[in-house]
């Protein structure tokens, strides 16, 4: 994909595509949806009918009478000092692109760096990289109803998880007891092991409904990973927290193979960290990160699983309306059908929403402090590094 895209070749392993399951056959498809999505989401320029601009915020504004996102809205008017990006600017050229808008009678304008994965800005041109943009919000499943709620709960998912991590709001740990939990527990019997613990955190996300669960692996000795984070969200609390034990072992698993040829734990510097790899092989193998690590997921109350939110018991189109109201109740939400005609062949669609209000997943040592929706977890208050992949 590198090669249609005309990027230099990515360091193996760092498309992410992997996939873990109870059975061969789930942990199977999984890694060809996994494999999919990368596609769509990066030939998803390559593909989109979707008009596009090159023009400054402000001269687009008097060109049309459409709706232009304003970004500077969202913080990244003042990135990370030092960090990578450039600062935006309504006076700044952008490739800009007319996105239908849910929830609204027509399409918006906003910058295509942030809604294509493979757009290449046109720095040589004077357009200043403002962010990374993410698969978060893309998602590949048999139906498009099932990829866009899945799109949706990545979405929800990372919010949380960054709120959490770099804002002053407490996770709950939850006690594995109780009929409500009892499939988890009998999956957790049969994949208990002496060199971790499996630890379960409710991440509360304000404004946004569902659940967003943390699962942590914490070491019992040296055996690396010392620490590894899941997260999973989901309409109900075993269904998210099954998909965050998932999640988990695949961090794991991405933890012991990245620490192969990574630098000494204890002298890697955490200024620099501008992948989703090497962030994951430093909690995974210094002792003082990762107790950090379990330190923050630990700062908040226990509760047992009865006295959490009750399930949303809705399927189909009224979950999808619940999920997506709730989105847009804190976000504009954007949304286009990246499903190219080969991946559609095989019975498979890609849905891309992109939510600028919510937190996305921030290269990690380049989280957007000034991003507004920080104020929803406490402000921002942390700036280690996040640990998640």
């Amino acid at each position: 994909m590198h090669a249609l895209l005309d990027r230099p070749d990515p360091k193996p392993g760092s498309y992410h595509i992997g996939g873990v399951g109870l059975n061969e056959f789930e942990a199977e498809i999984k890694v060809y949806a996994e494999a999919a999505e990368r596609y769509c989401a990066g030939t998803g320029i390559l593909n989109s009918s979707f008009e596009r601009r090159w023009a400054t915020r402000q001269d687009l504004a008097a060109q049309t009478g459409d709706e232009v996102l304003d970004l500077s809205a969202f913080g990244f008017a003042e990135p990370t000092l030092g960090g990578p990006f450039d600062s935006y600017s309504d006076t700044a050229p952008l490739t800009w692109v007319k996105v239908p808008r849910v929830g609204t009678a027509g399409p918006e304008w906003v910058p295509a760096q942030f809604f294509y994965l493979g757009y290449n800005p046109r720095r040589h041109d004077g357009e200043p990289w403002l962010g990374t943009a993410v698969t978060t919000g893309t998602a590949v499943h048999t139906t498009r109803m099932a990829a866009t709620l899945a799109a949706s709960f990545e979405l929800i998912q990372v919010d949380a998880a960054m709120g959490l991590w770099h804002g002053s709001s407490a996770p709950v740990r939850i006690a594995l007891d109780g009929h409500r939990l009892d499939r988890i527990r009998r999956l957790l019997e049969r994949s208990a092991g002496s060199s971790h613990e499996l630890r379960f955190y409710w991440l509360p996300s304000p404004s946004l409904q569902n659940f967003t669960i943390a699962c942590l692996m914490v070491g019992r000795g040296s055996q690396v990973p010392l620490v590894a984070v899941g997260l999973g969200a989901d309409a109900t609390l075993e269904g998210a927290m099954y998909k965050a034990f998932l999640e988990c072992s695949g961090v794991r698993m991405l933890a012991v193979w990245a620490s192969f040829d990574s630098e000494d734990s204890s002298t890697m510097s955490t200024d620099a960290m501008l992948d989703l790899d090497s962030n994951v092989s430093y909690y995974a193998r210094n002792s003082r990160a990762a107790q950090s690590v379990v330190t923050r997921f630990e700062t908040g109350a226990s509760a047992h699983a009865d006295d959490l939110p009750p399930d949303n018991t809705h399927t189909g189109a009224d979950l999808i309306r619940d999920v997506v109201t709730s989105i847009t109740s804190v976000s504009p939400l954007y949304v286009e059908d990246f499903t190219t005609p080969e991946i559609r062949g095989l019975g498979l669609y890609c849905v891309r929403l992109w939510a600028p209000g919510l937190l996305a997943l921030s290269l990690p040592s380049a989280p957007m402090r000034q991003h507004p929706r920080y104020r929803a977890y406490g402000d921002f208050g942390n700036p280690a590094p996040h640990p998640y992949p």
